[in-house]
């Protein structure tokens, strides 16, 4: 029997949570002038400008470069935002499907790319005005920090804002620098870097390019990426400047392994389903986007930030399709074109209201996409090759675009008492001009998210916080792309678009206190419950195609922590953890629909009470390094409890946990830097699933994480005089 989850449940994380709020009260050690360091990071994502994170109202987290780069592969976020509580980044074992991202819970649906979550670069969105997004464009090489804002604060970023990661490039170095980086790993794994940055008169420059190639740990998943990612800051006076930033990403033919059903997984979870090999599941991929970004110090008072940027994407994707024997499949190919741009300006005043500083940031964004979609029938050449048939089958234009505008602030009317607030208002309009094979239509949906927080701090040393946010979340045009047409015991996708779907709408609480008990110890701790309507969720999954339906209602209630602590001065612990309790509040109906049609579709009533699939209940990361000058190493531990792969929670992926070891050194000869590293993942060999596919229509829900790997790697960084 199901239980509800309306509030707040009792869990015995807060009375670790009580233990370190008092010993941070009377802990008399700790008093102004505390060098903080890392156990403040200073983050940017929560307000729009610079600012220490231990007095802001809200959960925000960043990752260094160090740590980005420390014994890592560069290549995928899962590498390292699993560290952060709240978040779950899954690596699919599949380059066609990008990474599972999710925040909270948002996000955690998505069968490909990311969504319910903001990804920027550099200030400038990687994510559509729909709420797509791809992981895949954060260049890990070259970046300073990642940041991760989750919880209310996260919806001033409008519409698709679960939460918000931020990926800010490092800054050229003083010095010309040039960097060049070789990996090899198990399964095939190949990465060769290089890195040129400097200066060049008052021109500051970072130019990264990368290539990795992997045979890929199951049968047909073989991937190869090529990612370029590039900085120019130009001053134009003392007050001024503007920062040019392309990013460009090709993925040739990465191919699709899908998913397995249980019998498939018990047997071999290296195979493959026979209809994956048959039809040849693969995508390509080629994303480009320029941004320029113009900051301008107008007074003692007054800052301005203005952002434009273009882009194109173009994908191709042969699916799987359900049959073992016919010759061709209807809409077996999608080939989409788009083209994407916008702009963002806004206006910072720092002034002073009734004898407390405040910051007051007015601002406005346009963001624009215009996809050109075909669909193609895909058809088994006489080698056996799956190609596409001459002309489209469905061709249509689908556009959408989101106006946005925004007001956010804070106020320090005590000299312990932050007050913040943030109002924005979205309108986000799709529409689609139907050629053939597809009728048209058009949907236009706005919202206005509000959010506020304060925060107080009794000592130096403890930070407690509340806050409230309502947010939204339109349906994607990958979510809208199939309308589901029901033919006897046959689940197709219709002519139209799916713009029966509604927003989803949440409204978001959040406690949270931030404790810095001692010189080396740092805790961060959050309860939240996020409560939503017509939360968008997956129909069914058929032959590569995702159906989405609004289901009424879901209650997410949570407890994050962390904690960080240094021994001596070579050693540190770290600790995060993450309680999350995902339920549907209302009770709906779901079908079930078999592969060819040969049975009829079995309706099952999903009950309020049941789990959201795709989030498990408890997640925990743990970590223990010794790091001297030219030595560091770790231990790495992550534990998963069991994901549901259903709304009708007949089926999981089973709790787990892996160890990983890593280790690098590094030396100085003169004017040369040399870093080798090397990383075991999965030390103990344990056999898990690392991600579901959530409902999916043939019970092929389990994407089979490696077994042990291992991968070693070198850097070598020359400074020019």
């Amino acid at each position: 029997m199901h239980k509800t989850s309306a509030a707040f449940l009792p869990h015995p994380a807060l009375s670790l949570l009580t233990l370190l709020v008092g010993q941070s009260l009377t802990h008399g050690a700790m008093a102004a002038g505390l060098n903080t360091g890392s156990l403040d990071p200073v983050v940017v994502s929560a307000t729009r400008t610079e600012q220490g994170s231990f007095t802001l109202p809200m959960a925000v987290d960043a990752v260094d470069a160090d740590r980005l780069r420390d014994a890592q592969l560069g290549v995928n976020l899962s590498e390292t935002l699993n560290r952060i509580p709240g978040i779950v980044v899954q690596n699919r074992q599949n380059y066609a499907q990008d990474l599972q991202v999710s925040i909270r819970g948002f996000g955690s649906r998505s069968t490909f790319g990311t969504r319910g979550i903001r990804l920027l670069v550099d200030d400038i969105p990687t994510s559509s005005p729909d709420g797509q997004g791809q992981a895949a464009s954060f260049d890990l090489d070259s970046a300073k920090s990642v940041e991760v804002l989750r919880g209310p604060f996260a919806t001033i970023y409008g519409n698709a804002s679960g939460g918000v990661i931020r990926a800010i490039t490092r800054d050229g170095s003083a010095r010309p620098r040039i960097e060049t980086g070789l990996l090899f790993g198990s399964y095939g794994a190949e990465k060769e870097s290089i890195e040129a940055s400097g200066s060049a008169g008052t021109l500051n420059y970072l130019i990264d390019a990368s290539q990795f190639r992997t045979n890929g740990y199951r049968q047909h998943s073989q991937a190869q990426r090529q990612q370029t990612n590039a900085k120019f800051t130009l001053p134009t006076d003392s007050q001024g400047k503007f920062t040019l930033v392309l990013n460009a990403v090709a993925q040739p033919d990465a191919q699709d392994p899908g998913g397995l059903n249980a019998a498939q997984l018990a047997a071999n979870p290296r195979k493959v389903d026979p209809t994956v090999s048959r039809w040849n599941a693969r995508k390509t991929l080629n994303n480009e986007q320029v941004g320029l970004k113009y900051e301008r110090h107008l007074d003692d008072e007054d800052d301005l930030q203005m952002i434009v940027y273009t882009g194109q994407r173009r994908v191709l994707q042969y699916l799987a399709n359900a049959s073992l024997t016919a010759p061709t499949a209807a809409n077996g190919v999608v080939d989409l074109d788009r083209k994407f741009g916008g702009g963002d300006g806004h206006l910072t005043h720092h002034g002073v209201l009734l004898g407390g500083p405040t910051e007051v940031t007015l601002g406005a964004s346009y963001e624009l996409q215009n996809e050109n979609r075909k669909a193609f029938t895909s058809i088994i050449d006489s080698e056996g090759y799956t190609q596409r048939l001459g002309n489209p089958t469905r061709f249509e234009d689908d556009e959408v675009t989101a106006a946005n505008t925004y007001l956010q602030g804070q106020w320090t009317p005590l000299q312990h008492v932050l007050l913040a607030a943030g109002v924005r208002h979205s309108l986000v309009e799709f529409s689609t001009l139907a050629y053939l094979g597809s009728t048209p239509g058009s949907a236009q949906y706005s919202n206005t998210s509000p959010t506020f927080g304060i925060s107080f701090q009794p000592r130096d040393t403890v930070s407690l916080y509340a806050n409230y946010g309502r947010g939204f979340e339109t349906p994607s045009f990958s979510e809208l792309a199939y309308t589901p047409i029901i033919s006897r015991n046959t689940l197709t996708a219709g002519p139209a678009l799916n713009y029966g779907l509604r927003p989803s709408t949440s409204s978001n609480y959040e406690l949270g206190t931030k404790l810095l008990i001692d010189a080396d110890t740092r805790a961060n701790a959050a309860l939240f419950q996020i409560l939503t309507r017509d939360e968008l969720a997956v129909l069914a999954n058929v032959s590569g195609r995702s159906f989405y339906q609004n289901v009424p209602g879901t209650t997410r209630n949570g407890v994050e922590l962390s904690v960080e602590h240094d021994f001596l001065s070579s050693m540190t612990a770290y600790g995060a953890f993450t309680w999350l309790d995902a339920t549907y509040s209302r009770g709906f109906a779901s079908q079930a629909f078999s592969v060819n049609g040969t049975t009829p579709p079995v309706t099952t009533l999903v009950q309020a009470g049941s789990h959201l699939p795709g989030i498990g209940r408890r997640i925990a990361y743990g970590e223990l390094s010794y790091h001297t000058g030219v030595l560091s190493t770790a231990i790495e531990a992550r534990y998963s409890d069991k994901v549901y792969a259903n709304d009708t929670n007949n089926a999981a992926a089973a709790s787990f946990a892996v160890f990983n070891l890593r280790a690098a050194l590094n030396q100085r000869v003169g004017d040369w830097r040399l870093d080798e590293f090397v990383r075991v993942d999965n030390l103990f060999n344990r056999a898990y699933v690392g991600s579901v596919i959530i409902n999916e229509s043939s019970n092929r829900y389990f994407e089979p994480s490696p077994d042990r790997t291992m991968t070693v790697g070198v850097r070598a960084n020359y400074e020019f005089n």
